[in-house]
């Protein structure tokens, strides 16, 4: 009789786990600013084989609420991708971004937990987002002037 009951207290764990995974992330994209990203900046009807991505990768948004490792960033002509990945563990509440390069203002390097970022603030926000300065290198031919400086602590 007691081995009846293990099935399905694996199956409620289940369901209170992705339930509490999925609130989890809901949160993050609330307090990150991730949410106020999409309203303005959504990836709607654009292309996206032109762009070149950058998975895996390391970002800092509003609160210091950081997307490490779990962040892909792309640039294209366009101007700059974030996406979260992989798409079935980290996409909830996170719907891609595309952001105009003419909408993006570097603000300067700075130095957090031994990596070198790149601080940039975004048309229409009250915060910041710091990404990879290695990865914003790729972006040189958009921010040449702002990138390709010497990454040194603010």
């Amino acid at each position: 009789m007691e081995d009846s009951y293990v099935p399905l207290l694996y199956y409620w764990g289940g369901v209170y786990f992705l339930i509490f995974w999925c609130a989890m992330l809901w949160v993050v994209s609330r307090f990150s600013g991730w949410n106020e990203l999409a309203k303005r900046y959504p990836l709607e009807n654009y292309e996206t084989e032109d762009v070149e991505w950058h998975a895996w990768d390391f970002g800092r948004f509003q609160l210091g609420c950081g997307y490490k490792g779990c962040l892909w960033i792309g640039f294209s002509p366009q101007g700059l991708f974030l996406k979260t990945g992989p798409d079935l563990i980290f996409r909830v509440a996170h719907p891609p971004l595309m952001i105009p390069w003419r909408c993006i203002t570097p603000m300067g390097h700075h130095r957090a937990l031994w990596r070198n970022l790149l601080k940039l603030r975004i048309e229409g926000m009250d915060f910041t987002i710091s990404l990879s300065e290695s990865t914003m290198r790729h972006a040189t031919r958009w921010l040449p002037e702002h990138v390709a400086g010497d990454a040194q602590a603010e």
